[in-house]
């Protein structure tokens, strides 16, 4: 084998077709993204002219109440009790324990002075989001998840106001997220003990062993609850530190919500004791399946119909729990045995044995990339994203690359983790090459990747 300057012939060739693939690659357009999904109300409310103001009398007859303080939890305590005991499950101080939340709502952990009364306001993506936010109240309202509407003089004086925020869903419509890490200093969050409250998730590399361990053409499943944190109830007392005031009028949340750093915690701990009932109902192996919160994904071989009697028992365990599991009418989300699906946002053919990015998921992320690329500056709160990203495409050392305003007055350290997310993040040459290499990469990316995993 002949060398150049210290490299083979055959690394300059290899080196020449990248080279001649990127080149090739900068010339292309990105594709546009699919139109978004149009946003179908579930229920028939007036429209309002601006979401930020208190609404008019009229609004208020036409919008459902709920005026009773509590709510049982959907999850049968004695049922889940019976089954786990009768499965042979050993920890009976922690069944207890979880029973408990069920029964008499989940204490979630917020401890003096940090349950002391404060009136935090609605972030603006709630706002501009109005009609979306108001069409999800009004379906807790008839759910029962929800506590209102009424009048300010109606709330005690311990109540806590936290403000609303909102983050897309595919589906058009937005996930409602009652912040409880704002005030910063004096938020609900802040006095909460996460440590209390383990949540311990599954991985794609979980994934990837029980694929590795069941083989070529092996059917997959995918489970999803419907409405997975309103499971569970709150304890009555930590219930006024979940109101939360919209179009003038004060709610109060009676479940779990989005926002609690214990919600995760609580959540999972149910989550895995189901988990457990099915599997040995179902004389299902343990390591056949992954469970993240209330996504469950399980596999088993092309010649067995093990995978279809577990995803059955799924299902009659639901059936007697209470718990309500997602339709099987969006497969991103939930789907019987097969060989293809999405699984922890991958997409998988165990047929051909390949694995990638779903299509919308791949132009969003170069889109990201590229929008980036093409701007001045960054904020923090993007940049996050985009480099959690990167880390995870390429498990790079992508992070190095960014630098911080040098206009900042203050000496901010460079640990993302406590920058503040309005920062501005000026990008350095390096940090610019590797944005544009990621989207390349990206690019030439596609479903024909070989799905390959060593234990």
């Amino acid at each position: 084998m002949s060398f150049v300057s210290g490299f083979s012939a055959y690394t300059l060739l290899v080196r020449d077709s990248w080279e001649a693939l990127f080149l090739e690659q900068l010339s292309k357009d990105t594709p546009e993204l699919p139109e978004a999904k149009k946003f179908k109300a579930k229920h028939d409310l007036p429209l309002l002219q601006d979401y930020s103001k208190p609404a008019p009398d009229w609004f208020w007859e036409k919008f459902p109440s709920n005026l009773k303080d509590g709510k049982s939890s959907l999850i049968n305590a004695d049922v889940l009790y019976d089954l786990a005991i009768e499965c042979g499950y050993k920890d009976h101080e922690n069944l207890e324990k979880i029973c408990g939340w069920l029964k008499n709502g989940a204490v979630i952990g917020c401890k003096s002075p940090f349950r002391d009364p404060v009136l935090a306001s609605n972030a603006k993506s709630a706002i501009t989001e109005g009609q979306k936010v108001t069409d999800s109240i009004c379906d807790w309202i008839k759910k029962g998840f929800v506590y209102g509407p009424v009048d300010q003089q109606l709330v005690p004086n311990n109540a806590k106001f936290s403000g609303l925020m909102t983050r897309p869903k595919p589906n058009g419509a937005v996930r409602i997220i009652l912040n409880f890490s704002a005030p910063s200093g004096s938020s609900v969050n802040d006095g909460i003990d996460n440590d209390e409250y383990p949540a311990f998730m599954s991985s794609t590399t979980d994934w990837l062993r029980v694929l590795n361990k069941v083989g070529l053409r092996c059917y997959i499943s995918k489970t999803d609850f419907s409405d997975a944190y309103k499971h569970i109830s709150v304890a009555k007392d930590d219930t006024d530190l979940q109101w939360f005031r919209w179009l003038g009028k004060a709610f109060k949340e009676l479940c779990l919500i989005f926002g609690a750093v214990s919600s995760a915690g609580i959540f999972d701990a149910v989550a895995k004791i189901i988990l457990f009932i099915v599997i040995k109902k179902a004389n299902f192996f343990p390591d056949q399946c992954i469970q993240h919160l209330d996504d469950i994904c399980a596999a088993a071989s092309e010649n067995s119909n093990l995978l279809h009697k577990f995803d059955d028992k799924f299902f009659e365990i639901a059936a007697l729990l209470g718990v309500k599991l997602a339709p099987r009418d969006d497969p991103t989300k939930s789907f019987g045995p097969c060989t293809k699906g999405v699984v922890l946002g991958v997409e998988y053919d165990t047929v051909a044995w390949t694995w990638g990015l779903p299509a919308e998921k791949l132009v969003r992320l170069q889109k990201c990339l590229l929008d980036a690329f093409d701007s001045e500056f960054v904020l923090q709160r993007d940049m996050w994203s985009i480099a959690v990203m990167a880390d995870f495409l390429s498990k790079g050392q992508f992070l190095k690359f960014y630098q911080l305003a040098k206009a900042q007055k203050a000496n901010i350290p460079v640990d993302m983790a406590i920058v503040p997310k309005a920062v501005k993040v000026w990008l350095s040459n390096p940090c610019e090459d590797d944005l544009l290499g990621h989207k390349i990469l990206l690019e030439l990316a596609d479903h024909t990747d070989v799905l390959s995993y060593n234990c």
